[in-house]
């Protein structure tokens, strides 16, 4: 039985993951939908498809098949901050939420992670 791997950009992704593509029809679960309301991003700003640039943050995958990716990019009319989108391999967002453009997240627990090469 395969079990998923968590990978995050700063402990390594492997190159032989696909990556999401841009262009991507992106569709919003309710729970994203709120979220992204609760953080102050009106509706009509969730993108209708994902990015031409964007930074791949987080992987999670089933042995080679990612199930979902975890993406951030910034949004022209909010200077400063950046979307980030969970978003499953079928272009479904699960959840969305803002970053201050300069967080550099020095807090992440490595411990979730799988070590690539491990």
């Amino acid at each position: 039985m395969l079990l998923t791997r968590l990978y995050h950009r700063d402990i390594g992704i492997p190159s032989s993951l696909p990556q999401p593509a841009p262009g991507t029809r992106l569709g919003y679960t309710n729970h994203a939908i709120a979220a992204a309301a609760q953080d102050g991003l009106p509706r009509g700003y969730l993108p209708a498809t994902l990015p031409t640039v964007f930074d791949l943050i987080e992987v999670e995958a089933l042995g080679d098949r990612p199930v979902k990716w975890v993406v951030r990019f910034p949004l022209s009319d909010f200077n400063g901050w950046n979307i980030v989108l969970a978003v499953s391999w079928d272009g479904v967002v699960r959840t969305v939420w803002f970053n201050r453009s300069d967080d550099t997240h020095k807090t992440l627990d490595h411990s979730r992670y799988t070590q690539v090469g491990a």
